[in-house]
């Protein structure tokens, strides 16, 4: 696994353990789950596909993947670090099996004729399902939400995408605001620009989610975006 992927998955862990389970066990908006780490061992100039957290759906662990969800589930005298390699395993699954990624892979390979690898990220690596209440957590202890905007910061500078697609509206939002010095949009649009990353302009394409409510009208104009930004 590359060097910052290890480095990133560490500062998250280092995080859950330090402060992350203190609060999650006095604050129960947010589930006691461990966090998203990275599955991905080598990168070549990704096209990143960002969400803002990863959904924790109860319908993904049924039956055998029951074992999953007690892997995820924290125990105070469980070490994070003891469970890494599977819960790395556990993401590298769902990006396969979960039809939320099935669905993205298939509209990038069919719609866009796409043939890089996808890189999935979150911006914020909570395990968490209602969106409302992870936002109200972030508004509260706004120390955490700087934390993980410096480590997706710093993954993002380390892995030179090729372009960044953001699928969800809230993430959108949080990009624009942590990053308005670093996003330029095309002129009289803004869903579409580049993101300045080292002095490389990176394209950048803000749409709705694939799998909820992007109607085929949509979906067009996104694979058009993708094209016009980055040819296929």
């Amino acid at each position: 696994m590359s060097s910052y992927i290890d480095k990133y998955n560490s500062s998250i862990i280092s995080l859950w353990e330090e402060r992350m389970w203190e609060i999650l066990s006095k604050d129960e908006r947010i589930s006691r789950l461990c966090p998203m780490l990275i599955p991905y061992e080598n990168t070549n100039k990704p096209i990143i596909v960002l969400g803002i957290n990863p959904s924790h759906s109860e319908r993904d662990f049924r039956g055998e993947k029951a074992v999953n969800k007690q892997i995820l589930e924290w125990n105070l005298r469980d070490e994070i670090n003891s469970k890494t390699e599977k819960i790395i395993s556990i993401q590298k699954d769902a990006h396969i099996n979960v039809n939320y990624f099935k669905s993205i892979k298939k509209f990038f390979k069919n719609q866009v004729k796409f043939s890089d690898e996808l890189f999935f990220l979150d911006l914020f690596p909570i395990r968490h399902t209602e969106q409302k209440e992870l936002i109200a957590f972030l508004k509260d202890y706004s120390e955490i939400k700087k934390i993980f905007i410096d480590n997706f910061y710093y993954l993002l500078k380390n892995l030179n995408p090729k372009a960044i697609v953001v699928l969800n509206k809230k993430a959108s939002e949080y990009l624009k605001k942590e990053f308005k010095a670093n996003i330029r949009f095309d002129e009289g649009i803004i869903s579409k620009g580049q993101f300045i990353l080292k002095n490389v302009n990176v394209p950048i394409i803000f749409s709705g989610m694939i799998t909820l409510g992007l109607d085929v009208y949509s979906k067009e104009r996104l694979a058009l975006q993708l094209l016009d930004s980055i040819g296929p």
